[in-house]
């Protein structure tokens, strides 16, 4: 199994120190036991972490880890009275060099311990202190050890006093079947019976008073000893964190899949899908501990560290259900929506309590604590009914969104469509806040199959619904961006309603000449919205665009934002690579930054530099995409999976900057952490949920701008995060070579919003410069952005062209209006590029299918006329 470690945290403290961190399996750690005479003398203190039992003694401390399995057959009432079937460890131990080394605990806790060994009273121990710390004195040579709790996770810090050495630490290592480095990641590997322990990296870092300062360094071994290698230290450079903070399976011996996942501000994590499997995870107290049959909605909870389940409960009848959308409301209390064949689905002050037939939607409320339905309810007719998302609305109304292929479904009066239309209509329906009434509900369709799967609400309830229509009359608007269907199997369509659903503000397709899907939207507060989903179109419609082209194989990803009348793409996008790319989720940052998930089966899809996984693992890998908010640039790319079959179907971004996402695997070694709530996967399809630290790219960059006046070019950027930024540095074309003019300082680690000011003197006679703008991370890792043109007494009918010759890729600024387009022509008039072309002061992308070498002419048009100029590729 390929299991990731968290960091082992090394700690550097006054000249130099050391911390690390090795975490478990199961529940929560919040307290170290002292030994008074319980246990074997050689040991000072233990702590117990769901899987492991960590074990502080007077010369290391030794890492009890075990898995146990139980039969299938077992009941519940025999799992938890009977040792389980197939119990195995492995025993892994640390020594350092003084035997002698005194361990205190610090940090006294409330509560103690008793313990009645046996029949005799001289063996039993009572009022035994627990302790929140431990701390042992000089472990190596001037190096101390701090035992502590984090997140649940017990972890430990090396502290290297002043003027002491780090090659006094050598971890003397029993118990490990294999012990190395990695050579392509650095990452510390020890093999155990259990599988292979993996720690990424390194967390190096000095304490100052201007914070935390970063020193790089790697781990080193030598037989069965680690060691540590350090480079001299930098006082400018702060921490450096490993990405994955945690990642963890959910499920047991049969299929599940998470279908989606929400937060709430503690960044405690809540997923719903589906699970066949009767050992569910489940918790004490929880509404329903007992599988139903079937399939059954799981609604589960983790802690903010991925350690453990808050709560956890099935929701079902006998026949098949599935949860596909969770959201919270501002108490916490809990609210999904799915589909269901079970006549004794449970319902509770319910709108509708009897099933209507084949598969219909239910929607149902959860107290804060997971210990009971508030309701719970039916909505369908007579034929199949699926509801797809919920969002909440006004004083806790839950609004929901899928399709019905009944013509009975329920629709309120005044309602925009009460008629059904044909074959499946989307509908869009809104439960009173008790959810024992509707204050709306409405078709959205036409003659053909229409399906929504996901509704967003503005700041005035007005709710946008997304899908797919195959009806060449699905209702549009006058004015809408696209009236027509594309004559593709099926279109996208985007359509905005009134708050009280009585009417279309707008509605319009969103296609090309193939299938078309959207699968999910995010709205921005100016009313702009952004969707995600798939295209097997060669000509899906694309302005502003990362990607022009269809990326080759089967679907590509789509990603598109239409402007707030509903009038016009303000860009649009392919991406993707030669396999199958399918986007199912989207969300934006504050300045609309769009980070997609999904799934691929590319091996050439985009990734990048600062990706958790550069490399395809196999089958289907789950994926993130960043989208910067021009729509033409990306600055994350990432695959997440393991050797079979994963997805992704739902992604959040924290406001940390980290990134939680939910889907399901069938794969065994998908990427799990040391210290989540399940590192082993449980057979058949695994729900999981993954954290990754973030900000995912090191600046999100909002703009750079240059402007030239009085004999000064001005620079003025910002960035709306940054993380562990060292220095901007500023950049010029200089006979055909990039040439540093400025160094900038950073902020290093920041979510605020900043801004950068820079000025240099302008050189005579020189009408225009291309400059860029390099950001430098505090290990050396560079991002660089598009240059831009900075202009200084050209004309305004002036057009530049950057780099001339090219090999291919050109950036074309033009300052005047009068272009709206750019192609790219040989001698015999070929085309070999087309893009639109951007009139900010930044330049145009345009890209090529590589030409051959030679003479080429790019051909600026417009409404008043166009302008060829001659180029070359080399």
């Amino acid at each position: 199994m390929k299991q990731i470690g968290n960091s082992r945290k090394w700690l550097l403290w006054a000249a130099l120190g050391i911390a690390a961190s090795l975490e478990a399996a199961g529940g929560v750690s919040s307290r170290f036991i002292a030994n008074k005479g319980q246990w074997d003398p050689s040991v000072r203190f233990l702590a117990r972490k769901g899987n492991m039992n960590v074990w502080i003694t007077g010369d290391g401390v030794t890492y009890d880890l075990y898995a146990s399995s139980y039969s299938a057959a077992m009941t519940p009432l025999r799992r938890a009275s009977e040792a389980p079937a197939g119990l195995h460890g492995h025993v892994i131990r640390f020594k350092w060099a003084n035997p002698a080394a005194r361990a205190e605990g610090i940090d006294r806790l409330p509560g103690c311990y008793n313990y009645f060994i046996g029949n005799d009273p001289t063996r039993w121990r009572t009022s035994v202190p627990l302790f929140g710390e431990v701390k042992a004195k000089d472990v190596f040579e001037g190096v101390d050890a701090r035992f502590y709790d984090e997140d649940g996770m017990v972890r430990y810090d090396l502290i290297v006093r002043p003027h002491a050495s780090v090659e006094a630490i050598e971890l003397e290592v029993e118990g490990a079947e294999r012990l190395s480095v990695d050579p392509a990641t650095g990452d510390l590997l020890i093999g155990t019976s259990l599988g292979t322990i993996r720690h990424r990296g390194l967390h190096i870092y000095q304490p100052t008073e201007q914070g935390e300062q970063a020193v790089a360094g790697r781990f080193k071994v030598k037989g069965n000893r680690i060691g540590f290698e350090v480079a001299a230290y930098d006082p400018d450079r702060p921490l450096i964190i490993d990405p994955l903070v945690y990642s963890t399976f959910i499920g047991h011996s049969a299929d599940e899949a998470a279908k989606d996942l929400t937060t709430n501000a503690a960044g405690e994590a809540y997923t719903t899908g589906y699970t066949a499997s009767a050992n569910y995870p489940t918790t004490a107290g929880a509404y329903d501990v007992s599988h139903n049959g079937g399939l059954d909605i799981f609604v589960t909870k983790l802690n903010s560290a991925g350690s453990a389940l808050v709560f956890s409960t099935f929701v079902g009848g006998t026949a098949d259900e599935e949860g596909t959308s969770i959201v919270l409301d501002g108490s916490g209390n809990v609210y999904v929506c799915g589909w269901t064949e079970s006549t004794n689905f449970p319902t509770v002050n319910a709108y509708d309590n009897s099933h209507n037939g084949g598969k219909d939607a239910v929607v149902l409320k959860l107290n804060s604590t997971g210990t009971a339905l508030s309701y719970s309810t039916y909505l369908g007719g007579s034929a199949e009914d699926f509801a797809w998302a919920v969002k909440i609305a006004g004083t806790n109304e839950a609004v929901v969104t899928g399709y019905t292929a009944s013509s009975n479904f329920p629709t309120t009066t005044g309602a925009y469509d009460v008629s059904h239309n044909g074959n499946n209509d989307a509908f869009l329906t809104r439960l009173a806040g008790g959810g024992n009434s509707l204050t709306y509900s409405t078709f959205l369709g036409g003659s053909g199959d229409d399906r929504a799967f996901d509704v967003v609400l503005d700041g005035g309830n007005n709710p946008y619904v997304v899908g797919y229509t195959a009806s060449t009359n699905f209702p549009t608007t006058t004015g809408a961006y696209d009236q027509s269907h594309n004559g593709g199997t099926y279109d996208g369509f985007i359509s905005k309603l009134t708050n009280t659903a009585g009417g279309l503000t707008y509605s319009t397709f969103l296609g090309g000449n193939g299938a078309d899907i959207i699968w999910s939207a995010a709205l921005e507060a100016s009313g702009n919205i952004v969707t995600a989903g798939a295209t097997l179109s060669t000509n899906f419609p694309t302005v502003n665009a990362y990607q022009n082209t269809h990326g080759g194989g089967t679907a590509d990803g789509i990603l598109s934002k239409l402007n707030s009348t509903g009038s016009s793409l303000i860009y649009s996008t392919y991406f993707g690579g030669s396999g199958w790319d399918e986007a199912y989720s989207v969300v934006l940052d504050a300045i609309g930054t769009a980070y997609a998930t999904g799934y691929t089966t590319s091996t050439d899809f985009d990734v990048t530099t600062t990706a958790y996984d550069q490399t395809h693992n196999g089958g289907n890998d789950g994926f993130i995409f960043r989208l910067d908010n021009t729509g033409n640039t990306s600055s994350y790319g990432s695959y997440l999976g393991g050797s079979l079959d994963d997805e992704i179907w739902r992604g959040l971004l924290l406001s940390g900057g980290d990134f939680l996402m939910a889907g399901y695997t069938f794969s065994s070694d998908f990427p799990t952490v040391t210290g989540s709530y399940d590192i082993t996967h449980n057979g058949a399809r695994d729900a999981f949920v993954t954290k990754l630290g973030g900000p995912l790219v090191p600046v999100t960059l909002v703009y750079f701008k240059g402007t030239c006046a009085d004999r000064t070019v001005s620079f003025h950027w910002a960035t709306a995060s940054e993380r562990h930024s060292h220095q901007f540095i500023i950049e010029k074309r200089q006979a055909n070579e990039w040439t540093p003019v400025a160094a900038v300082k950073a902020a290093g680690t920041s979510t605020e919003w900043r801004e950068y000011f820079y000025a240099l003197p302008a050189p005579q006679r020189e009408p225009a410069a291309y400059y860029r703008l390099v950001q430098e991370d505090i290990d050396g890792k560079r991002t660089i952005f598009d240059p831009i043109a900075v202009l200084c007494g050209t004309s305004p009918d002036d057009v530049l062209v950057y780099p001339n010759p090219s090999d291919g890729v050109f950036h074309i600024v033009s300052p005047s209006n009068d272009y709206t387009h750019v192609h790219l022509y040989d001698a015999a008039g070929r085309s070999w590029g087309y893009a639109p072309l951007s009139h900010l002061n930044r330049p145009t992308r345009l890209l090529t299918s590589a030409p051959p070498t030679g003479r080429y002419y790019l051909v600026l048009s417009g409404p008043h006329g166009s302008t060829t100029i001659p180029v070359s590729i080399r």
